[in-house]
């Protein structure tokens, strides 16, 4: 009998007053009924949680028995308990009636209903004695106020605890800004689950935590729990909330101070002078933690900016690299090195991210020139993606596996892109929207599981693709506007390959393709330990070829929408702003000329920048544009000399011509009633850019 009696799930009926008192049948525990007071005549069947009372005729299961209760207690809230429940919390009676706080003669406490969004399932019941609110059992956590989040609302107060809730409440109710402004509390500081974030998507969010003091105990140094839940809610909200601010409580004031006590004590129940109090002192970020001195972290390292790197040592002179390289691949001509460590010096101080493909034919080395900067520190390398692996809605205990957070500062080096282009077209586009969304340093992803990632990361990108990567670039913003891309030397001829050749077969007869790896990789780790500075000069001549160059790329991969079936064009084009491409550009060629040793930019520098142009247009318009330029910048084209030069179906270059068209690159004029018939030539802006910018200029 005792064994019974201790069953776990008496325990939700013990906590509102039902006392044990014998066995009915072998499966029923019969005691004192909650509701009536009644002895031995509540009768429970433990294994189900079913009840019912031979007195009051009330039954159920465990909901009902829960929502029953909770009608009890109200019917109880009155008279002196009231009144004692207004003077201890100092809040209106109207206030704990409209919240449907509740309170229960045989235990002597007050409970608080916590419905669900619909307001017909109880998610937990809080009970209220002696200064001290726990819940019931078999229920969970949960947001308090989620009725409220059912009706049109633009901003959301988020605050510690029910008492807070009711407070907040009443402040707004009082003041008329209850219409569109609603509160939800959070049943503790470090509560916030990931699966709340939904109701705070777009919303102005203004969160109001304890004053709680950082403290030591014990010789060990704890955090203001106020302080770590404001943390937790930036984390979670951070991209996902329109607006997210946080109440800095002063300094000085009680440690646990909360907003209950700054409308009851501070502001006398005066909610007009509360919430201008309140609302002058939000801040943008949460309270400051005052850490003994000593023992300050590192930089969060979820935080938007790249993380301080110390280089100490001694750098390595570009001869004395190129000589190394050589040593293991034939390669006439050094640029893609520069290309290589520029980039990643490039990206230590710019704005925009630098994403950089090498493009060439299986077997160009691509993949060597990647993976040789594997094992330095800001490099994080990997072969291939999945749309899970930059943002995973899965977690091992509080691990969070996704990709994205970790690389905040660094640089993904994706091994061959080639093998991403090759996915499914539904997998494809998600990692393409997640990585152009991450471009820009935020990015969010729901599932549907409830579960919502939100993250601050900025990165570069670099890998390695074959020419596959052209069906992409022609389709414009397929792969966003935020990649570069320097071709590698094309070798078309058994003459040009014949040395390389020559390369691979002493490598393989020597077995030294882990050992290349492994001196490329030492060399890199050497290369990169270095501060090259950030001190570059730009003269006003290349900043000028510069713009024009990026104004060119913008047009030239900028995307024109055609019907899927008859091929006619069906919107305006998408044409980016070349803000990014310049600040990607700058970055880029600023980084090379660090690497080479030198703080201004100059001609040699300039030519790279050329060839990543050439390579980030798409080849088939490229061609016609430099064809035309080439036969004669001012002369008149048909469709029929432009088939010559790209070797394809008339209709295919004449969707190219029109494309050319749409994008501002090319003009054409037509005879009356013959629209086919059509005379192309170089518009005036794709003239000035290719002549300011020199693009067809030899090296």
């Amino acid at each position: 009998m005792a064994n019974r009696f201790q069953h776990p799930n008496l325990k939700v009926f013990k906590q509102y007053g039902f006392i044990p008192q014998g066995e009915s049948g072998g499966t029923q525990v019969v005691g004192r009924c909650p509701f009536c007071g009644a002895n031995k005549k509540f009768f429970v069947k433990p294994e189900s949680k079913g009840w019912d009372c031979k007195v009051c005729m009330r039954k159920g299961g465990y909901q009902m028995f829960l929502q029953q209760m909770v009608k009890h207690c109200q019917k109880n809230f009155k008279g002196e308990v009231v009144l004692k429940l207004v003077k201890s919390r100092g809040l209106k009676e109207n206030t704990f009636r409209s919240h449907g706080v509740g309170y229960n003669p045989l235990t002597k406490s007050y409970i608080i209903p916590v419905w669900d969004k619909d307001k017909e399932t109880l998610l937990n019941i809080r009970i209220y004695k002696n200064g001290i609110l726990a819940n019931t059992q078999g229920t969970k956590a949960t947001l308090f106020g989620l009725q409220d989040t059912s009706r049109n609302f633009k901003t959301i107060w988020l605050v510690e605890g029910e008492w807070d809730r009711m407070a907040m409440w009443e402040i707004l109710k009082d003041t008329e800004l209850d219409q569109d402004t609603i509160t939800l509390a959070v049943p503790g500081a470090g509560v916030f689950r990931s699966d709340w974030q939904f109701y705070f998507m777009g919303k102005i969010v203004h969160v109001c935590y304890d004053n709680d003091y950082d403290k030591e105990v014990k010789g060990i140094f704890r955090i203001g729990a106020g302080k770590i839940g404001s943390r937790k809610v930036k984390d979670n909200l951070n991209g996902v909330a329109k607006i997210l601010d946080f109440v800095n409580w002063p300094s000085h004031w009680e440690d646990g101070f909360d907003l209950r006590d700054f409308y009851t004590v501070k502001r006398k129940c005066n909610a007009e002078k509360a919430l201008r109090g309140i609302v002058k002192m939000l801040r943008t970020t949460p309270m400051v933690i005052e850490y003994p001195p000593g023992q300050e972290p590192d930089k969060n390292e979820n935080e938007i900016g790249f993380p301080t790197l110390k280089f100490d040592g001694k750098g390595v002179k570009p001869k004395d690299i190129y000589v190394e390289w050589r040593k293991w691949l034939e390669i006439p001509n050094t640029d893609c090195i520069d290309v290589l460590y520029g980039m990643i010096v490039g990206n230590r101080f710019s704005n925009d991210p630098i994403w950089l493909f090498f493009v060439g034919a299986s077997g160009s080395m691509k993949s060597d020139i990647v993976m040789a900067v594997d094992g330095w520190d800001e490099i994080v390398s990997i072969s291939s993606l999945t749309p899970n692996t930059l943002i995973s809605g899965s977690a091992t205990g509080n691990k969070d596996p996704s990709l994205v957070p970790k690389i905040n500062g660094k640089i993904l080096a994706i091994k061959d892109f080639t093998t991403i282009l090759q996915m499914q077209q539904q997998s494809l586009e998600a990692i393409m929207g997640q990585l152009r969304d991450a471009f820009d340093g935020k990015c969010a992803k729901p599932f549907g599981t409830g579960v919502m990632r939100v993250y601050e990361s900025k990165f570069g990108l670099l890998s390695g693709v074959t020419a596959a990567v052209e069906q992409f670039l022609e389709g414009g913003t397929a792969m966003g506007e935020r990649f570069l891309t320097y071709p590698l030397v094309n070798y078309d001829t058994f003459a040009s390959l014949s040395p390389i050749l020559d390369r691979v077969i002493d490598n393989t007869l020597n077995h030294s393709k882990n050992e290349m790896r492994d001196a490329l990789q030492s060399l890199s780790r050497d290369v990169l330990n270095y501060d090259f500075g950030s001190n570059i000069n730009v003269d006003i001549t290349y900043r000028e070829k510069i713009k024009a160059l990026c104004f060119w790329i913008s047009r030239m991969r900028g995307s024109v929408t055609r019907d899927k079936f008859r091929r006619d064009i069906t919107h305006r084009p998408y044409i980016e702003y070349p803000t990014r491409l310049v600040s990607q550009f700058i970055s880029l060629s600023a980084g090379i000329t660090l690497f080479r040793g030198k703080t201004e930019l100059s001609t040699s520098e300039y030519n790279i920048m050329k060839d990543i142009a050439h390579g980030s247009a798409p080849y088939h318009l490229e061609s016609i544009v430099r064809n035309i330029w080439q036969e004669d910048p001012k002369g008149r084209f048909k469709t029929e000399d432009l088939e010559t030069w790209l070797r394809l179906p008339w209709e295919t270059v004449h969707r190219f011509a029109e494309n050319l068209v749409q994008l501002g690159m090319l003009r054409k004029s037509t005879k009356q009633g013959h629209r086919i018939d059509a005379d192309y030539y170089l518009s005036k802006d794709a003239i000035y850019c290719i002549n300011i910018a020199e693009i067809y200029k030899l090296n």
